[in-house]
């Protein structure tokens, strides 16, 4: 379900992100859908904080995560049953909490809160 007073389509918002905002397919259809519903098990604080956090990533990182091969759920990932609880099936953004990607390379994020995300390793597309 999409915030209160937010008219939503998802292939609208792909389309933005990806045409408008230069954000790879995979990447722009994920966010598409994380705007679209809140994860079950996430509050709504955390949730639009993560929009706003997948958002300024996918504007400034977004076409280099891809050509270095972050998945998708390196990026937006969450475990189904415990989605807060799980660090390691949880992606970048919500790990991000208002801090920023200072350095991006094939195996990790280093935030700048000095903190470094490290990727699973997934074969390469």
């Amino acid at each position: 379900m999409a915030p209160e007073g937010f008219a939503f389509d998802h292939d609208e918002r792909a389309a933005i992100a990806e045409h408008d905002g230069g954000v790879p397919k995979r990447y722009a259809d994920a966010f598409a859908r994380l705007q679209q519903e809140k994860p079950r098990g996430v509050d709504l604080a955390r949730w639009r904080q993560a929009m706003q956090d997948g958002g300024l990533f996918l504007d400034r990182w977004g076409v280099t995560a891809d050509a270095l091969g972050w998945e998708v759920a390196d990026v937006f990932g969450l475990d189904p049953v415990a989605p807060l609880a799980r660090y390691d099936a949880m992606g970048l953004i919500w790990l991000l909490a208002g801090a920023t990607v200072r350095l991006l390379d094939e195996r990790s994020a280093t935030l700048s809160t000095g903190l470094v995300f490290r990727r699973k390793q997934h074969g390469r597309r």
